[in-house]
């Protein structure tokens, strides 16, 4: 409370004296740039990504494709595919992980210093899901670069050319993919035009 008051004290203190030296209460212009980066209104403003009209002209096309399919079920037999990279080394956390000790000589190295490398051991791993169900997890031999060559020995040949018969019981269904360059590939969209009952294409 005292705090408060002392607060008081000094704005009417402030107000009255402004008053006596201007004969207005109102602050008194101040020199420099004024503020136009943090107002009120910027603040309350969202931040979107920026779309040009080509990009907002193919989302609509596709979205309206989209629905098209879904005016006639054929969301029901689309099946989603990604690939994620997870990393599988140890992570360390020098702020959280503790060693409780009296004598330093008795903690082990492999507590006391942290190598760190570029590039951690980790995994990809290929998965797909659809409304019929999941099939099992894919995972990419190590040292292997997924391009438009290896993703169709790995991925296409051997896993997704029978999926209408092991996934879908000789239905047709609709494979859906993301934009990565070996999806997108020319070689790529030519097998599975060939190949593939129908899918979503890069465009």
């Amino acid at each position: 409370m005292l705090n408060i008051a002392k607060g008081r004290r000094a704005f009417i203190y402030r107000t009255i004296k402004r008053y006596n030296e201007t004969g207005d209460t109102n602050d008194k212009p101040r020199s420099g740039r004024p503020c136009s980066v943090r107002t009120a209104a910027l603040k309350k403003r969202k931040e979107i990504h920026f779309l040009s009209e080509l990009v907002k002209t193919k989302l609509l096309l596709r979205s309206k494709a989209l629905l098209a399919r879904h005016a006639t079920g054929g969301l029901e037999n689309i099946i989603f595919t990604d690939e994620k990279i997870f990393i599988i080394a140890e992570a360390t956390n020098v702020q959280n992980d503790r060693v409780i000790s009296t004598v330093i000589s008795e903690i082990p190295d492999m507590f006391r210093y942290i190598s760190r490398k570029m590039k951690l051991l980790s995994v990809m791993i290929w998965a797909r899901v659809s409304a019929v169900g999941r099939t099992p997890l894919i995972f990419v031999p190590a040292g292997v670069k997924i391009n438009a060559k290896t993703y169709k020995d790995l991925i296409l040949e051997p896993v997704v050319k029978d999926l209408s018969q092991t996934m879908f019981f000789g239905q047709p269904f609709v494979f859906q993919q993301d934009g990565a360059p070996a999806h997108t590939a020319i070689t790529t969209q030519d097998w599975l035009d060939g190949k593939i009952p129908d899918f979503i294409r890069k465009e």
